[in-house]
Parts: C-alpha cells; sequence; structure tokens
C-alpha cells in the first residue's frame, strides 16, 4: 500500500497514473488483500483522495473525469474508515459543499452520482451533528425529487434511482432525529414521547424531504417510488427509514388521500404483511414490525383504502391482525395489533 501511494503524483490531476494506481488499491480492496492497516497506515492517502475528488470535480476534461470516478468508488469500497476520517474527522461540511453534493448533482455520467449517493447514504449514517448536515438542504432534496422522477424507469440507471431514494429517506430521518434532540433539549430530560418529534415540535414543513414533496409538481410519483424501495428488502436502516417517512406522509392530511395510486396501495399493503413475518427476531426487527403495523393503520385508516366499497384483503388483514394480538410478541407490538383491529 505505502509503495502504491509513493508512486502517486497527487499534483498531476490530469495524469491517466491516478487512475491506474486507484484502479489497483481499488481491486486489492475487493479482493481482500488490503485491510484495515489502509487507512491505520496512510490516513494521508484519504486526505489526498478527498483533496482530488475536489479538484476533478471542478472540470469536464475526461482524465480529470476517469480520476473522480475512480476516487469515488475507491472511497465507497474504503467504506466506514474513509468516512471516519473524511467526515468524522474533518471539517465534513466543507468535503460536502466542495465535492460531495457537487459530484452527486453531476448528470453527464451517471457513475459518478451513484458513487457519490453511495458515499453520502454512508454519511447519513453518522451520529447526529447539527451542522455537519446543513448543506442538506431544500435545494438539494429538490435536486433528488427531480432525479428519480427523471430515471424512475431507466433500466441502466436503475441502481442510480435507489441510492437516489435512499438517500431522501436518510435525510429525511436524519433532520428528524436532529429535530428529536433538539425537542429533549428543551424538555430538560422530562419523559417525551418521540414518536413523531419534529410534529411534536411544532416545525411544520420544516423538513425539506416533507416540504418538497408537498410542493413537487410529481408527488403522486414518489409514493409508488418509495413501495419499489421497500420491496426491495434493502438493510434494516433503510428499511426503518422508508416505513418512518411513510409513516409521516401518511399522518399528513394534505398528502394521505392523493400520496398513492390504489394499486400502489394494494401493493403496499402486501409488502406490510409479507415484511412483517419475514423478519428475524430480534430488538431491531421489533421496531421494523412496530413500523410497519403503524404504517399499516395509516393505510387503512387515512388513505383511499377507507372509501373502497370493495377493499383489498379484508379477511386476510382481520386474520393478519388478530394473529398478532393474540401472539405472545412484544407488549407495544399486539396493543398496536389490536387497535388497529378494533378500529378496522
Amino acid at each position: 500500500m505505502a509503495e502504491i501511494c509513493s508512486q502517486i503524483d497527487w499534483n498531476d490531476v490530469d495524469s491517466p497514473e491516478i487512475t491506474n494506481n486507484l484502479e489497483m488499491i481499488f481491486q486489492s480492496l475487493m479482493n481482500g488483500t488490503l485491510g484495515e492497516e489502509l487507512l491505520d497506515d496512510n490516513m494521508i492517502f484519504v486526505q489526498k483522495l478527498s483533496q482530488l475528488l475536489q479538484t476533478c470535480i471542478q472540470s469536464p476534461q475526461q482524465q480529470k473525469r476517469s480520476n473522480l470516478v475512480m476516487a469515488l468508488s475507491t472511497a465507497v469500497v474504503m467504506g466506514d474508515r474513509f468516512r471516519g476520517i473524511v467526515f468524522d474527522r474533518w471539517l465534513s461540511r466543507k468535503a460536502l459543499e466542495s465535492w460531495l453534493i457537487p459530484c452527486i448533482r453531476l448528470r453527464d455520467d451517471p457513475e459518478v452520482p451513484f458513487y457519490a449517493l453511495s458515499l453520502l447514504n454512508m454519511i447519513l449514517d453518522t451520529p447526529i451533528h447539527e451542522k455537519r448536515f446543513e448543506p442538506l438542504n431544500h435545494e438539494l432534496v429538490c435536486y433528488l425529487l427531480d432525479l428519480t422522477v427523471d430515471i424512475e424507469y431507466d433500466l441502466d440507471q436503475h441502481n442510480l434511482f435507489l441510492e437516489g431514494m435512499k438517500s431522501l429517506a436518510g435525510i429525511y430521518d436524519t433532520l428528524d432525529e436532529m429535530a428529536a434532540s433538539q425537542l429533549r433539549s428543551k424538555t430538560r430530560g422530562r419523559d417525551v414521547i418521540l414518536g413523531n418529534a419534529r410534529a411534536k415540535a411544532n416545525a411544520g414543513e420544516d423538513n425539506p424531504v416533507i416540504y418538497q414533496i408537498h410542493h413537487h409538481p410529481s408527488a403522486v410519483e414518489f409514493g409508488q417510488n418509495f413501495i419499489k424501495l421497500l420491496n426491495r428488502g434493502m438493510d434494516s436502516r433503510t428499511t426503518r427509514r422508508t416505513l418512518k417517512l411513510m409513516s409521516e406522509i401518511l399522518r399528513d392530511d394534505k398528502l394521505s388521500m392523493s400520496f398513492f395510486y390504489w394499486n400502489d396501495l394494494k401493493v403496499l399493503i402486501d409488502i406490510l404483511m409479507r415484511d412483517f413475518d419475514n423478519f428475524d427476531e430480534g430488538a431491531e426487527n421489533d421496531e421494523l414490525r412496530l413500523l410497519c403495523l403503524r404504517v399499516l393503520g395509516l393505510v387503512l385508516k387515512n388513505t383511499e383504502y377507507s372509501t373502497q366499497e370493495v377493499p383489498h384483503r379484508p379477511e386476510d388483514i382481520r386474520q393478519f391482525l388478530k394473529r398478532i394480538s393474540e401472539s405472545d410478541m412484544s407488549e407495544s407490538i399486539t396493543i398496536e395489533a389490536q387497535e388497529i383491529f378494533s378500529s378496522f
């Protein structure tokens, strides 16, 4: 590793040698021949890599673009190790503004925004720090909404579409958790239920994801897009964020009746019941089960489902809720199922 790093002339950003050397590092990371020592012994490599990203994003020149793609893909494969140095130990806002968000907005090469969004989604997994996320603003969210609508049916950009949807759910959740943290501070230790912290803080549409969905001309498209994300069976964090965002939307009187097409609602109900039964046991998955139930209850009560003369699978839903309410699952889950069943 040290030998490869020593061969890189970081100042010659037009050189194809940077691409070649980064590709060697990338392949070594992919096949496992480079491990933790990559960053333990070569923090300066990560710093240089971030500086390279900042330089290359400013030029459309082809070789710089090749270096940009290779640097981004290398950073993604480094994963938490790259994030830990660039976004936990450095001024992460500067990195976001100087190269990561510009990379996300680069549309002429799908590889660049795909890797950049992959990095953003890793960053959103970091502990809450208010100033770190100030660049996650209305302008970026609006751009991501436009992006996902534009490429929704483009099979060649399907992975970019999924990363964009994950980012929207992640931005919503991160900023909502920040609002929850602020509310906890204001209550000075009093016991407050934070199921919907942003609403309880009377923040209205302060969360840019909710605000932009409200005002986007293609808002109705996002319902099916979030269902697609949920149906993919992503990691538990993405599933939790997506369910949480759906729950927020379904509580909103201005959105709940029009956000999902009827056929999409039927698909969503099927997914919720399927996923509830498929989650493995454990405290983390108990939270996911509870979120599934809450979203299901809101679908039944606050959407077009409640007005249908011939509703979707009513007996199956009743049996599903009855089985859960009589099970030995956690109290919060059985009570939630009982409440939904009694009002259905």
